[in-house]
């Protein structure tokens, strides 16, 4: 095994962090094929539990999400640059940058709203992953709407 030794270059932790952080590899970009696969496969279940990062640019700045795939074991993580997958993105509502969403082993996904940190976005990865919620679609009131409801009871 081969090391190679880097100078760091500062006494702020700050930028230490930064500097280092700069080094982990960063997260993949996902095609237009491999993000419809994965949004395919919502009712029938993925292979694994999937934390789709959605941003306009490449991403690249987003230095702090390299932590991610250390924090979230088990769990895929890839990023759309939705200035280059604008149709996608607008399919999906996704209007807000950046935004995250858990796309579930078992089917279905979920939006996360909270604040944009590695912390914060791992653990809503983690608990999305256990959860029976899911987030519904124009699709699935449509579906409900086409159902016939075969009784109603009211509660007073």
């Amino acid at each position: 095994m081969r090391f190679t030794c880097v100078k760091i270059s500062s006494l702020n932790a700050q930028e230490i962090a930064h500097q280092v952080l700069s080094w982990l590899p960063d997260v993949d970009n996902l095609d237009s094929k491999t993000l419809k696969k994965i949004i395919n496969r919502l009712k029938t279940g993925q292979h694994h539990t999937w934390l789709i990062h959605f941003v306009e640019g490449d991403g690249s700045q987003d230095i702090e999400f390299r932590k991610l795939p250390a924090m979230l074991e088990g769990i895929k993580i890839g990023r759309v640059d939705c200035k280059k997958l604008r149709t996608e993105c607008n399919e999906l509502h996704v209007m807000k940058f950046p935004s995250f969403v858990v796309y579930k082993q078992t089917g279905g996904f979920e939006l996360y709203y909270g604040r944009a940190t590695a912390h914060d976005v791992s653990d809503f990865a983690k608990d999305s992953m256990t959860t029976k919620l899911e987030s519904l679609t124009l699709d699935d009131f449509s579906i409900t709407k086409s159902r016939t409801i075969q009784s109603v009871h009211v509660v007073h």
